[in-house]
This record gives structure tokens, C-alpha cells and sequence, in this order.
């Protein structure tokens, strides 16, 4: 329920600016994202995203 009010909200609002060329996007990413602060597995290289990609 959480992930669709996030979603109903993005959609809402982009109802909402549509008039004014304001575009709303709502992604969701399956994976964890590559960062300074998170360990890679030295046996998996490619298991994370990269954010620059």
C-alpha cells in the first residue's frame, strides 16, 4: 500500500502541473544502487547498479 499511495501521489501531482509543462516521473528500481558507503561482493562484481549508468 505504501509503494501505490507514493505512485498515486506522483500521478496526482502530475495531473495537477500538466498544465504548466511540469512533468512528474515515479521510478522504481529493483536493485541496490552502487555507493561509497555500500560493500560490493568480491564474488559478484555486477550485483549493484550503477547510479551513472
Amino acid at each position: 500500500m505504501g509503494k501505490f499511495a507514493l505512485r498515486g501521489l506522483a500521478q496526482s501531482i502530475a495531473r495537477e502541473l500538466a498544465p504548466q509543462n511540469i512533468h512528474v516521473a515515479h521510478f522504481v528500481i529493483d536493485g541496490g544502487i552502487r555507493s561509497a558507503t555500500r560493500i560490493e561482493p568480491d564474488n559478484q562484481p555486477d550485483s549493484l547498479l550503477d547510479p551513472d549508468a
